[in-house]
């Protein structure tokens, strides 16, 4: 990474109180990547290779059942991609794609975990980050209207399907 890159990514709240030997650990072998719009970044049930970390565009959080998509969130930055199921080691839970041209760093995750365990600066970073995300006013009942517009829909096709088809 050239080192104006390095100097932007220590400034952010994830790594600026971090030690230097983790960060450096950390930057080593990380990459600032640029993505064009519309790549799928994360699947759905594929375990974390990397975590993703947008510092330029945007990125659609989806999911899919059922032949369908639902758009969940949509991350802007600066802000980290499902940064829960690279802590824990678990299958991603959602999908994730740029709605446009974005630049995002990618640091392989068994790394992120290796450094978390040992830097507590860095640690207390990656739990405020997941409390900034996930304890938001109004998140729960954002999620609850999205399934319910979701399971409203569902039920309009499904009837009008059933309306629509010609009697025998």
């Amino acid at each position: 990474m050239r080192q104006s890159d390095l100097k932007l990514i220590r400034a952010l709240p994830l790594f600026c109180d971090m030690s230097d030997a983790s960060f450096e650990e950390l930057a080593r072998s990380a990459s600032l990547q640029r993505f064009p719009q519309h790549m799928v970044l994360i699947t759905e049930g594929d375990m974390p290779e990397f975590l993703h970390i947008v510092v330029d565009g945007s990125v659609e959080m989806f999911g899919t059942h059922d032949g369908y998509e639902t758009t969940i969130d949509i991350i802007r930055p600066v802000t980290t991609i499902l940064l829960a199921a690279v802590i824990r080691d678990a299958v991603y839970l959602k999908s994730a794609r740029t709605l446009a041209p974005a630049q995002i760093l990618v640091i392989p995750a068994q790394t992120v975990r290796d450094v978390f365990g040992r830097d507590a600066a860095f640690a207390r970073a990656i739990v405020n980050e997941l409390a900034e995300r996930y304890d938001l006013p109004g998140t729960y009942a954002a999620i609850c209207f999205v399934i319910l517009v979701s399971v409203i829909f569902f039920i309009i096709t499904e009837r009008a399907e059933r309306w629509l088809r010609p009697v025998n």
